[in-house]
């Protein structure tokens, strides 16, 4: 449905999927110390599940980073980050 290659972001529409879609949030919303959880698929790996928190959000240019204690091994490029707060 959309690709952005800069922030290596993409939103796909999958037919026939089972899942509920997790809600898009309000990133301005999200402040240090907002709990995190990444999902990803390392090297082709299912599933590997991670938690932390937010440690910062940083602003480089136009574009505001959250910097995150949750490991991302090598290999999840495209990876799902969900924040709780």
């Amino acid at each position: 449905m959309g690709v952005d290659d800069v922030h290596d972001l993409a939103i796909l529409s999958v037919q026939g999927l089972k899942a509920k879609a997790l809600p898009l949030g309000d990133s301005s919303q999200v402040a240090a110390g907002d709990e995190v959880y990444v999902v990803g698929n390392p090297q082709g790996l299912e599933g590997t599940f991670s938690t932390g928190i937010v440690s910062g959000v940083r602003k480089i240019g136009d574009d505001s980073l959250l910097q995150i204690t949750a490991p991302i091994s090598p290999g999840s490029s495209g990876g799902l980050s969900q924040f709780k707060r």
